[in-house]
């Protein structure tokens, strides 16, 4: 690649990359994968097939070289935030109805494991039982808690369980959602 592949290159890159962050928060390696599979080196001019191993490496190289400089200058120009995602991700889960538990693993599948356990450390558990409750009424409806040992109960469990939600959550919120229908009899 010559100076002037390069410069466009890094523009091209810099475009994607931007209008990806436009849609949604992403974390770096996340941006890494989808720059490098979405943009494509040009031929080298004056390359034969002939040429040494080694300068083929040099230039599959360059393109991963390129794309982290244009991180690096999408991260200094604030643009790009590890710990942006982080709390956008944890937000939306929770608001789906995801509990601790499944936000921590899914953040650990995209290496921010650290950082993300923090983060969702630092989210009070009053704000799980709520978000929890809110889940339980929506999947309820209007109908009554179901009593213990039956099916539905088991079933209800296990779908909090599946969620993300610890079991001292679930006997928390089940106290919770029953004193709260006692109440409104």
């Amino acid at each position: 690649m010559d100076r002037e592949q390069e410069q466009a290159y890094r523009l091209s890159a810099r475009r994607r990359a931007m209008n990806l962050l436009a849609r949604r928060e992403h974390t770096r390696r996340e941006l890494f994968q989808k720059l490098k599979t979405r943009l494509k080196v040009e031929a080298v001019p004056g390359a034969s097939e002939s040429d040494d191993v080694n300068d083929a490496a040099a230039v599959s190289e360059k393109p991963d070289a390129l794309i982290n400089q244009v991180l690096d200058q999408l991260e200094s120009d604030g643009l790009l935030s590890e710990a942006r995602f982080i709390e956008s991700y944890v937000t939306a889960r929770k608001n789906k109805g995801y509990g601790p538990l499944y936000i921590r693993h899914q953040l650990k599948s995209r290496d921010v494991a650290e950082a993300g356990a923090h983060f969702v450390a630092d989210v009070d558990n009053a704000q799980w039982l709520d978000a929890l409750l809110l889940l339980i009424g929506k999947r309820l409806s209007f109908a009554l808690f179901p009593q213990r040992a039956t099916q539905d109960y088991m079933r209800l469990q296990r779908f909090v369980l599946s969620r993300g939600y610890s079991v001292a959550q679930w006997l928390q919120a089940e106290q919770l959602y029953q004193a709260g229908s006692a109440k409104s009899r």
